[in-house]
């Protein structure tokens, strides 16, 4: 009886042990998943990581009709910086689409900034913004071209992702769809990476 019910003892060691092994292979492969940024479909064959990520330029941009802010002022959000003009037809296609994304994550600390390069500024990008309902975006411009210029950006749309460090993650130039699964699956990553102690 004694060896019997040492045998079971066994037995269930065993079972314990494997059920532990079991539950470590299924968790694993989950975690090593998640420590790289997802990429998917067509949006992430467009996307291009910088590496090292770039700080972000501290150059001015005007806020609505006067306020002048520079990326320096949204430090610890996830900031989608988006270079258009109404008349870019690319640009003005995928709008609604970043209109979407902000609505859909700014509680969590995420931010759409699309600076137009209108050179009429905000008598021009208003009357578009109301036209097309885009209720959830601030209204940026940059109608000399300054950020532009600073940014380095080459033609429109360009848009940028910027960390919680203000650090520029990468970019995707022309448009995409911006309220997309695989969109959204990036810009999550990167709100859900904690800011390291002391930087604020």
């Amino acid at each position: 009886m004694h060896k019997n019910i040492a045998i079971g003892a066994t037995i269930r060691g065993l079972a314990a042990v494997l059920f532990g092994f079991a539950v470590i292979a299924t968790v694993q492969p989950a975690a090593a998943q998640n420590s790289e940024p997802p990429l998917g479909g067509d949006f992430g064959a467009n996307f291009t990581f910088f590496e090292p990520p770039i700080p972000a330029p501290p150059t001015a941009f005007t806020r609505g009709a006067e306020e002048t802010v520079s990326l320096r002022d949204f430090k610890g959000e996830v900031v989608l910086v988006n270079f258009w003009a109404t008349w870019c037809a690319p640009c003005v296609a995928e709008m609604p689409a970043l209109n979407r994304l902000h609505s859909d994550l700014a509680s969590q600390g995420f931010r759409v900034i699309a600076i137009s390069q209108d050179r009429r500024g905000l008598g021009v990008v208003q009357p578009f913004y109301d036209d097309l309902d885009l209720d959830a975006m601030g209204i940026y411009l940059d109608p000399k071209g300054i950020a532009a210029r600073e940014f380095e950006i080459k033609g429109l749309p360009t848009t940028l992702l910027v960390d919680r460090r203000n650090r520029i993650i990468g970019m995707l130039q022309g448009p995409a769809e911006w309220d997309s699964e695989e969109s959204k699956a990036l810009m999550q990553f990167y709100l859900d990476q904690p800011i390291p102690a002391g930087d604020g």
